[in-house]
């Protein structure tokens, strides 16, 4: 699957995204929950915001999508679109799809001139850890122990539940 700004649409389905095979986070996330309910696990979709925490910058943040599982009496977020655990998702909103929680509903032409959220690590007593000085010594693939778990969960449990996507 490949990640396409361009190749968004409002009226892309989950098998538009399967055969297609390029789309954006919303879709990725949409074709995993069908792919989940089909196998009778409860999912519903997640809207937020992450940053690029532990990561090299990958230029402006923006909003994002994910989705949720519901397996032994929890909600647990996956991630359809990163292929490596994220830190400091903002979760805003859940619901059966994207159209339950839309970040912006217009009506008209909108244009949006400026968007800006910092997202920063911070320790237990909440404060700012400063980012390493190589970036890349941070941004390493899971390991091999790691690559066979569906969920990846930050040891403190500081962060929110963080998992890997699968690769297709």
């Amino acid at each position: 699957m490949i990640f396409n700004y361009n190749a968004a649409r409002p009226t892309k389905t989950a098998m538009d995204v399967f055969t297609e095979r390029v789309g954006v986070c919303r879709d990725f996330q949409h074709l995993a929950i069908a792919l989940s309910r089909c196998q009778n696990i409860p999912a519903r979709y997640v809207t937020g915001y992450i940053g690029d925490i532990r990561r090299p910058s990958s230029g402006a943040g923006d909003f994002s999508a994910w989705y949720q599982v519901f397996l032994d009496g929890q909600w647990i977020s996956l991630d359809a679109r990163h292929n490596y655990p994220r830190l400091g998702r903002v979760l805003m909103a859940t619901g059966r799809d994207a159209a339950d929680v839309a970040i912006t509903t217009s009506f008209g032409a909108t244009h949006l001139t400026y968007f800006y959220v910092d997202s920063w690590e911070v320790d237990g007593e909440g404060n700012r850890v400063p980012l390493p000085e190589d970036l890349n010594a941070v941004a390493v693939p899971i390991s091999q122990s790691e690559s066979n778990t569906p969920t990846q969960t930050n040891a403190s449990q500081a962060s929110p539940i963080q998992t890997q996507a699968a690769t297709t």
